[in-house]
């Protein structure tokens, strides 16, 4: 009898200390374009995983080990914070067209921030972003704050960011993500980004991609990520003009911030993008050519000459393809001057 009350007793002790460090998060959300949900960790490290709906309702556990940030991919481009601590509960209900977040610290201020944000006049926003970050040093809120609304958002100015980061204490500076951003910040302000020096990349077959078969053309390198919708959309953008130019002097590739390359064959195999070089070298922010050009936040492009210098930045569609046979129009008449000069000689 000692024996099974010993197990049950030991069995019990089991459970309940599981239980203290489990982070539970559930909820609904309906109306979704996929019953998928795509779950990106900010901290302590990077990492994806995925949520499988059932009729909207879903669980979801993790034993953090220490306090983890992730944010879950809602819809289009938004996404949704989550700060998970052992023993903590959170729920998360919505539609496609907004969410509310239940829990409580980290989770109750992000809700209140987020419910504050949507009633702010989008001339405001910046603003308001600003006084909520200094209004609140110490959150892991901002996290997300500067995630959204600088590092994929439209605010590029780096000065301004800095500056921002530079009032946050320290256990939030400290932060994998804070301090990597920080250092891309670090080497946008001190590179001279006009050039591009020798770079190699691995395509979808591990043949490496770089210079030599660029020589002579103008070159689009486009940066993006599966994980990111907004720059899914310009690498769906980039068919179009690669098929336009197919005659002309140019190449475009795609270089992808990604770490799995499960993940990231998959999400080239679901579109047109064998027309042009798609490259990865698995070491996200860490790639040698993500370094050289001080990137902070994606999408992002540049075009380049024929000796590799930036032209123009954040160009597509129409505007790339009519910049782009512009530079050829403009080589052809610089090569016919030249040839009646050495005539005339």
């Amino acid at each position: 009898m000692r024996h099974w009350s010993t197990w049950l007793l030991l069995g019990l002790v089991l459970f309940t200390s599981c239980k203290k460090k489990t982070f539970t998060l559930e909820g609904q959300l309906n109306n979704l374009p996929s019953d998928t949900l795509l779950v990106y960790y900010m901290e302590p490290s990077f990492s994806l995983d995925t949520i499988i709906l059932k009729d909207g309702k879903f669980k979801y556990k993790i034993q953090p080990d220490t306090f983890t940030v992730f944010q879950i991919l809602w819809h289009d481009q938004e996404m949704i914070p989550i700060f998970a601590d052992k023993g903590q509960k959170v729920k998360v209900n919505g539609d496609n067209q907004s969410f509310t977040i239940k829990g409580r610290d980290e989770n109750k201020l992000m809700n209140e921030i987020i419910t504050s944000l949507n009633q702010t006049k989008e001339s405001d926003l910046k603003e308001a972003v600003d006084s909520i970050v200094r209004a609140n040093p110490r959150s892991y809120t901002n996290l997300y704050l500067l995630d959204k609304y600088y590092a994929r958002g439209s605010v590029n100015d780096v000065n301004r960011l800095k500056a921002l980061i530079s009032r946050l204490s320290g256990n939030v500076q400290d932060t994998r993500y804070v301090s990597n951003l920080k250092k891309r910040l670090d080497q946008a302000t001190m590179k001279n980004n006009s050039y591009i020096n020798l770079f190699n990349v691995p395509d979808r077959n591990g043949k490496t991609v770089g210079p030599t078969q660029m020589r002579d053309k103008y070159v689009l390198l486009s940066f993006w990520a599966s994980w990111d919708p907004a720059s899914i959309a310009h690498q769906d953008t980039l068919a179009s003009a690669v098929k336009a130019l197919k005659k002309e002097k140019f190449v475009a590739m795609s270089i992808s911030l990604d770490m799995n390359r499960e993940t990231w064959l998959n999400a080239i195999s679901k579109r047109d993008t064998t027309q042009w070089f798609q490259t990865c070298d698995f070491k996200a922010w860490k790639g040698n050519i993500i370094t050289q050009t001080g990137l902070i936040d994606i999408p992002k492009n540049y075009l380049l000459d024929k000796n590799r210098r930036i032209l123009i930045e954040d160009i597509n569609g129409d505007s790339l393809v009519h910049k782009v046979k512009d530079l050829i129009k403009q080589d052809q008449e610089k090569e016919k001057e030249q040839k009646l000069k050495r005539l005339r000689k």
